[in-house]
């Protein structure tokens, strides 16, 4: 989000720096053996066939030259061949908000005062889920307050003073964030309270604006034909913004409740999951489609929306999606790789913030020179930032990454399965047979797990290519496998050519606008300059003998 943000103010599209972050990120996590959850599993796997594990900076000394190196050409080779024009669903919003969001007004002589607005919306043939808030006008008399019923309690809500200074904060917000100079709203008008999310047990008032995620000229023509005592407005998606609600990207993981489930029913799925409005959403197959685009059945068969034109296309992981919702709302953590709010801005730092990095970097330097064990250090610093409130006990199991640690449990039962099964030795068997001369043999080994990286995952990678290189160490006459097993942990992590490879791939790509290809062009010269790179450097650091 930083990254991104800098770029809008900068007049720069975020595409042009999100992979190269993605990249940094990955290079900088295999200096370490904890710098990545491959570097990690490669160790684990190294120690529990009996073997010493490499040294905490032990990968850098291969690692820190190749960095060099890619960071020249992603400086040289980034400009010409990452797209300078694509950005996040934020984006979108500037591009096309002035047909994303539309209003109905209430009027005094409205048959619908009273009643519910779903009801409103169903007898209009709109979705329900489409209704995004209602706007409604504060009591005349000053301090006067106003009761509403949200869900089964009855709050009270006072007028509030307005701020002088709202304008123009309103106004600097849209220069900046989204490109814009719109005219005060009614979303800065002090006299006008928000109701978001619209419980069942709400009903409508005269002078209450119903804001809703569709098109202006699609509720216009639905109005025309059923309805009098209701007005549309047209607003653009920035309009409908205030201090009460925000617009918030949403990069989903792989185990968000959204997988699985059909993208054109997106809209209700979120609106019963998250309390929000669907605003957007980016799929990393088929692109951008906006809830506006929705339609009932009878209209899509004739004209397909993006929604519907692939009626079997299904929420994957990765795939982006942009609400609008109350602000400050939480979003789980498990459920999203990345969560981005539009213009929020990170609290200012104070010295207390920075104590948990000032106990880190001693703690590192320790376990680096092999003075404390790993475990004692993680357990101390997790004591002392429970204690000094930098973590909530509370929000322990969410902050562990348990997949992880049953991945590589998982990983060392799959190694076990290799070395025993003679898979293993089968694959070094024929590595050996094609008669390649042992200082060819880590580069073919590095292009074997390198591509399995690449269409699987890293730590599957991982996983296959350990057993693969004790193997073909001991096969080689070699006095140690340590050679082999760095090719293995620095080949699983370079994931350049693939967004699907590397977590952090697949978390820039939707906020990006990123498609394979962009991955491709860039990531598979890194992967060349890597493979080549290694095959040359390695025997000098860690010698095959």
């Amino acid at each position: 989000p930083i990254v991104r943000d800098w770029a809008r103010t900068n007049q720069r599209a975020p595409s042009t720096f999100l992979i190269p972050l993605s990249y940094a990120a990955i290079m900088g996590g295999m200096l370490t053996t904890i710098g990545t959850s491959t570097n990690l599993l490669v160790n684990g796997l190294l120690e529990k066939q009996g073997y010493k594990p490499f040294s905490f900076f032990e990968p850098g000394i291969l690692s820190l030259p190749m960095g060099v190196i890619s960071f020249v050409l992603i400086i040289s080779l980034g400009p010409m061949v990452l797209p300078d024009n694509k950005g996040g669903l934020f984006r979108e919003v500037r591009e096309h908000g002035d047909n994303l969001v539309t209003a109905l007004d209430i009027t005094q002589d409205s048959a619908w005062i009273g009643r519910r607005p779903d009801e409103l919306l169903m007898a209009l043939g709109l979705p329900t889920s489409c209704l995004l808030k209602i706007r409604r006008p504060m009591p005349d008399a000053k301090g006067q307050s106003l009761h509403i019923t949200l869900g089964s309690q009855q709050r009270e809500i006072l007028r509030q003073p307005s701020s002088p200074r709202r304008e123009d904060l309103e106004r600097s917000f849209n220069l900046r964030f989204l490109n814009l100079d719109i005219e005060a709203s009614c979303a800065e008008d002090p006299d006008i309270m928000e109701i978001q999310p619209v419980r069942e047990t709400e009903r409508a008032q005269a002078g209450d604006l119903l804001l809703l995620s569709l098109p202006r000229d699609r509720v216009v023509e639905i109005i025309s034909k059923q309805e009098r005592g209701i007005r549309v407005r047209s607003l653009h998606a920035n309009q409908v913004l205030s201090e009460q609600s925000e617009f918030v990207e949403l990069v989903l993981s792989a185990n968000s409740p959204l997988l699985g489930q059909p993208i054109c029913n997106a809209s209700k799925m979120v609106s019963e999951a998250y309390n929000a409005g669907l605003i957007a959403v980016r799929s990393r197959y088929w692109g951008t489609a906006f809830a506006t685009d929705q339609q009932d059945s009878k209209e899509a068969s004739s004209s397909p929306s993006p929604f519907h034109r692939r009626a079997s296309a299904n929420f994957v992981a990765g795939d982006v999606i942009l609400v609008m919702a109350q602000t400050d709302t939480s979003y789980p953590s498990s459920h999203f790789l990345l969560v981005t709010r539009l213009g929020s801005l990170p609290r200012p730092t104070s010295f207390y913030d920075l104590v948990p990095l000032l106990l880190f970097v001693p703690a590192l330097m320790l376990t680096s020179l092999d003075v404390v064990s790993m475990v004692q250090i993680s357990v101390t610093l997790s004591t002392l930032f429970i204690m000094g409130g930098w973590i909530k006990a509370t929000e322990i199991r969410t902050i562990v990454d348990w997949q992880l640690l049953i991945l590589i449990g998982a990983a060392l039962g799959i190694a076990q399965a290799m070395s025993k099964s003679g898979l293993a030795a089968g694959v070094s068997r024929a590595i050996l047979s094609s008669g390649l001369p042992n200082w060819l043999t880590p580069s073919l080994l590095y292009l074997i797990v390198m591509v399995t990286t690449e269409l699987v995952t890293n730590n599957a990678a991982a996983a296959l290519g350990v057993p693969l290189a004790i193997d073909l160490a001991e096969k080689m006459g070699l006095q140690s496998p340590h050679p082999l097993v760095m090719v293995v942990m620095i080949a699983a992590s370079t994931s350049f050519a693939s967004p699907i490879g590397y977590a952090t791939n697949l978390i820039v790509m939707g906020p990006g606008g990123y498609s394979f290809l962009d991955f491709l062009r860039l990531g598979g010269c890194l992967d060349l300059v890597w493979l080549i790179g290694c095959s040359l450097l390695l025997p000098f650091m860690w010698p095959m003998v």
